[in-house]
């Protein structure tokens, strides 16, 4: 096994996540070691990629349906399930989705589906369906039917019946019978295919026209269609509104600056019915602007969009209208659609064929006008935060979305989002969009902002520079600080706080999102808090990785970060230096676990940004293991990287009863801490008073069998300093798997003033300024300096003066200030 598969090996016993959670990171950042870990994963490390994908490939050629034992002895079965989701993932899998079927059907065979996620059998059928494997499709199927709920079953009847799969034996009645049943549960017109036009997705229509049920009166809607440079798809996506049976409609149609050789074409619509306008704005802006602007020439009581590609059935605006005409408390409603590409494939790996519609939402003009203003006139993603900032100020029964499905949205290889989602990924730049929209829509619903956006007003929250204008300027800062910023990950919690120590000393500070896999989680988490509102008050900047940004010096939080970080082609981060902050030695030699590589650190370091890591280790042992352990980079000279601000010093000694501390229990199975050294860190006698702050709720799981010792308090959504402020010791014993680091309880329990009481591993990191103590000795200790005020006092004095010297916010922003070129 080659040295970078050991070292795969090394960190597959470390970070005890579920496969699934690694095969999700993977999908969602691209990390290239992906597929040689989880083969390692599934094979108790004996298996790479390449070996398993072997058996997988001789497997399916064997036509069985299920694994012989040997194979079940081999292989790991969830591993697998995971191994093959992650195949599917535009960063990993071939062109025609062989590999992810020939992988899913493998895991299926080694176990039953009750073991994997609820979507597997759907991924299963999904992949066999793209390669073409129809006679595998067939055969899994035949063996278990209940593999295909009733949409994969339509999905997979209809692409059968399509035109890719039969070629020159297309029969478009049996397609469109088999099509028209998505439209039936709710009474819709069947649909058939036509001839009119000369693609497939261009010949959907009604069997029959639909009854026109307004007969000219009812309120007016504003459809509004944004245009540029349109394909063969716009005159039909016309004949679609101009065939709805709510006749009292206008029909905006917007060019949005096309190239003018398109002109005559769009005008050309004009003259097809009185109810068409075609407008045009001076300058390409994409559609939100467009929309404003529509907002400000329709004429009707009611505004809805269609896109110049996609088709509405003849009863999508009677559905809608109905609703908002029925029920005076509704401001919105929305239909479903069923997406197919231009030759009719329904199947998209990863996705159900029919959804909300998006461009179908349908509101009432006026009080949108009055209350929201308009549409986030960026380039991509405006509609999700109207709809969600609509919610926001109207409520949630204000928005109604029908069953019906009653459009059809087609999927081109050249849509503007096309490239920004794929199964199990969605572009940073949208992500960062929807962190920081939703961000501002909470500050709306507790009244601290108006939720009105002028067309031509500053912005209300932060937006990616490409979101705001297809050539932004290029951008550079003075510190890129990178960390994991996601809440409940507890490792870095002091990062704002060093963020917030270069902000006030006038640095320029972008951060950037990185995560080591022991933090893997299956969905996405939460930003925190403190990070959300720099963010807004615009006191940082955002690293949107696919975005062009040039720092002076970049700092990283923690070499674990770089262990499996993203891919280098989606990275456009340029430095002058990279500084990886070691808080903590590479190994746990207890456990034998290699928290982090410097080798492997540095290589990504290289890869990711184009310069080479520069080491600034803790204290010095950590400076000896980063020799030891083969770093190449420059090694600076070693400095902690905590900061903390001093609470006002206290007086007196230790009650009598004194109140115990601790915090953030860590969460994950082989590495947190077991309950039996919990309660020995922490006595369950009356003679304590001890709070354990546990927002993660671990401790319950901890005593499922005993009870909760009735002498400790179990808090939850309790600040941190609050618990501190009160505590005369702090117990810190956190997991193996944090290093010999101090954590940020512990830094701020010392700068609190109360008594730090840890583990030895710690001293290198402390020294005098903790007191140390194995679990069981923990009792010994309190009760010995609760007996001895002087002592007591002297050690609190200690903590102090650590807090003074080694984590004062100044000092740690003039280090890196001085790091810069």
């Amino acid at each position: 096994m080659t040295d970078h598969l050991d070292v795969l090996c090394e960190q597959m016993r470390y970070i005890d996540v579920d496969p699934y959670a690694v095969a999700s990171t993977a999908l969602r950042f691209g990390f290239p070691d992906a597929l040689d870990l989880l083969a390692l994963m599934a094979t108790e490390g004996r298996e790479d990629y390449a070996m398993v994908s072997a058996t997988a490939e001789r497997f399916a050629r064997s036509g069985a349906l299920h694994a012989p034992a040997e194979l079940g002895e081999r292989y790991d079965a969830r591993a697998m399930g995971a191994l093959a989701q992650a195949l599917v993932g535009r960063a990993y899998r071939d062109s025609d989705y062989a590999s992810s079927a020939r992988m899913h059907r493998l895991a299926h065979a080694l176990g039953p589906v009750e073991d994997q996620p609820a979507g597997f059998p759907r991924l299963l059928l999904q992949t066999h369906l793209a390669a073409g494997e129809h006679a595998c499709l067939d055969a899994l199927l035949a063996d278990d039917p209940d593999l295909a709920d009733d949409h994969m079953a339509w999905v997979i009847r209809t692409d059968r019946l399509g035109p890719v799969a039969t070629g020159e034996g297309f029969d478009p009645q049996r397609w469109s019978e088999s099509f028209t049943a998505v439209f039936a549960p709710e009474g819709l017109t069947p649909v058939r295919l036509g001839t009119i036009a000369r693609r497939p997705f261009d010949q959907l229509g009604t069997v029959t026209p639909a009854p026109t049920v307004d007969a000219g009166v009812g309120p007016v809607v504003t459809v509004v269609m944004s245009v540029y440079a349109p394909d063969e798809s716009f005159e039909p996506a016309v004949r679609s509104i101009l065939a709805q049976t709510w006749t009292s409609f206008e029909l905006l149609v917007i060019d949005d600056c096309s190239p003018a050789e398109h002109t005559a074409r769009i005008d050309a619509v004009g003259g097809w019915d009185a109810r068409i306008r075609v407008l045009h704005m001076p300058r390409n802006g994409g559609t939100y602007p467009i929309r404003n602007r529509a907002l400000r020439e329709a004429r009707g009581e009611l505004m809805t969009f269609q896109d110049s590609d996609d088709w509405s059935h003849p009863e999508r605006l009677a559905r809608q209208v109905e609703v908002l005409t029925r029920r005076p408390d509704v401001v919105m409603s929305l239909s479903s659609a069923v997406r197919l590409t231009p030759d009719l494939v329904l199947n998209r790996v990863g996705y159900d064929a029919t959804r909300v519609n998006a461009s179908s939402m349908m509101f009432r003009i006026g009080a949108v006008k009055e209350r929201l203003g308009g549409f986030d006139p960026v380039r991509k993603d405006a509609d999700s935060e109207f709809r969600n900032r609509l919610t926001t100020v109207f409520g949630e029964e204000a928005v109604v979305a029908l069953p019906d499905v009653c459009a059809a949205t087609q999927l081109t290889a050249d849509s503007l989002s096309r490239d920004d989602f794929s199964f199990g990924y969605r572009a940073a730049t949208r992500d960062a969009y929807g962190v920081d929209a939703g961000h501002w829509h909470e500050r709306v619903a507790a009244g601290e902002v108006s939720p009105f956006l002028a067309d031509d007003g500053p912005r209300a929250f932060p937006a990616p520079a490409t979101f705001l204008s297809r050539t932004p300027a290029p951008v550079s800062c003075d510190v890129a600080y990178i960390s994991d910023w996601r809440s409940g990950i507890h490792r870095y919690d002091g990062a704002p706080r060093r963020v917030g120590a270069l902000v006030d000393a006038g640095l320029d500070v972008h951060l950037g999102q990185a995560m080591n896999l022991r933090h893997a989680f299956r969905v996405r988490r939460d930003t925190l808090a403190d990070v959300l509102d720099l963010r807004a008050s615009q006191q940082v900047g955002w690293l949107v990785w696919t975005e062009p940004v040039h720092s002076a010096v970049t700092f990283v939080d923690s070499p674990e970060l770089l262990m499996f970080p993203r891919s280098s082609a989606d990275v456009r981060l340029t430095t002058e230096r990279l500084v990886v902050a070691a808080g903590m030695p590479s190994c746990v030699t207890e456990r034998d676990w290699v928290l982090y590589d410097p080798r492997t650190v540095e290589r990504a370091g290289r890869e990711l940004f184009g310069v080479d890591v520069e080491w600034l280790p803790a204290h010095e042992g950590v400076a000896a293991d980063l020799r030891a352990r083969g770093a190449m980079g420059t090694i600076l000279p070693p400095r902690p990287t905590g900061v903390v601000d001093p609470a006002r010093p206290r007086s007196g000694g230790a009650r009598s009863r004194p109140v115990l501390a601790t915090a953030q229990l860590e969460r994950m199975g082989k590495n947190r801490l077991k309950g039996a050294q919990i309660v020995q860190s922490l006595p369950p006698e009356t003679a304590y008073d001890v709070r354990v702050l546990d927002d993660d709720g671990v401790v319950p799981k901890l005593f499922r069998k005993n009870p909760i010792p009735p002498s400790w308090s179990v808090l939850q959504g309790v600040p941190l300093p609050e618990l501190l402020s009160d505590a005369d010791f702090y117990v810190g014993y956190a997991p193996d798997a944090w290093g010999s680091g101090p954590t940020w309880p512990m830094l701020q329990a010392l700068a609190a003033g109360a008594v730090l009481v840890v583990d030895p591993r710690h001293r290198p990191a402390l020294g005098d300024a903790a007191v140390y103590a194995e679990p069981a000795d923990v009792r010994e200790v309190v009760d010995a300096l609760t007996a001895d005020a002087g002592a007591y006092l002297v050690q609190r004095e200690r903590g102090y003066a650590f807090v003074r010297s080694a984590l004062d916010p100044a000092a740690f922003a003039a280090y890196v200030s001085g790091l810069r070129p």
